[in-house]
């Protein structure tokens, strides 16, 4: 549910990005010899371009310096490494290059399959990055690890609603 929050937050910029590309691609070349088609195609690669590197800098930043995304906050779980520790941008990084592409099938059967199999329940590039998803508790203004990885159950729910519904946004 974290990465849906996240995704409706970055919505309007996205929206946004595409309208300047479409924009400047009409004033760039308003009687060019380009033909319709490869112009949609060159506005539309240029916008997922663009898209992509706003959507991994905003996990990349927010998870590398907080530990947490907006969404991660709001449901009180946060990223950390596998021995509890924080961590840094070269994680955040690893972790969320390919977050974008979660409502791909494959990329969604492989966290759900890495979900079952992993011992603790990691998605597959938190396994390959090492990093583990966890709760936190407010305690005396601080934050302070529960120690106990979010449960199973409910990322594997969260998983399944996240990608049936950006299945539904992208169709």
């Amino acid at each position: 549910m974290a990465y849906l929050i996240d995704v409706l937050i970055l919505f309007p910029v996205t929206l946004l990005l595409i309208v300047i590309f479409s924009a400047a691609g009409i004033v760039i070349n308003p009687n060019s010899s380009f033909d319709m088609p490869k112009l949609v195609s060159v506005i539309s690669f240029s916008s997922f371009i663009a898209t992509w590197v706003l959507y991994t800098s905003y996990w990349t930043i927010s998870e590398g310096k907080f530990g947490a995304s907006i969404g991660k906050k709001l449901l009180k779980i946060k990223v950390v490494k596998e021995n509890g520790n924080d961590i840094g941008y070269n994680e955040a990084f690893f972790r969320n290059t390919w977050k974008f592409f979660q409502g791909l099938e494959l990329i969604g059967i492989l966290d759900i399959f890495f979900l079952f199999v992993t011992e603790k329940k990691q998605r597959f590039l938190d396994k390959v990055a090492r990093t583990i998803v966890v709760r936190t508790d407010l305690e005396k203004e601080k934050q302070v690890l529960s120690l106990n990885k979010a449960g199973f159950g409910d990322r594997f729910i969260a998983k399944l609603a996240d990608t049936a519904i950006l299945l539904f946004l992208l169709l």
